[in-house]
């Protein structure tokens, strides 16, 4: 629905790419739960760690827009909260 904010975090391995849009196979695993599930967010894969930034709780309103920011470490299969951006922003706006 276009309410609530899911924290179901899914990892595909791209190993085995022509299986892409099967989420019953092997290829798609459910990874940690995402920490602040929120809609429109920006993410960036750097070093082995997805950073995600920004977006939007409440999707059809109200809308509260954030600055938050979670790295998602590769290696560990963990997430973590850090600093906030400065700004507050989503669907890739600035």
């Amino acid at each position: 629905n276009r309410i609530d904010n899911s924290n179901n975090y899914w990892i595909l391995n791209v190993n085995n790419p022509n299986d892409w849009t099967n989420q019953n196979s092997s290829s798609w695993q459910i990874g940690p739960n995402f920490p602040n599930p929120r809609s429109h967010f920006t993410a960036v894969n750097l070093n082995n760690q997805i950073r995600s930034f920004g977006g939007i709780f409440g999707h059809d309103g109200p809308r509260i827009y954030t600055g938050l920011t979670e790295i998602f470490d590769t290696n560990t299969n963990s997430w973590r909260e850090v600093t906030p951006i400065p700004i507050t922003l989503s669907h890739h706006e600035y």
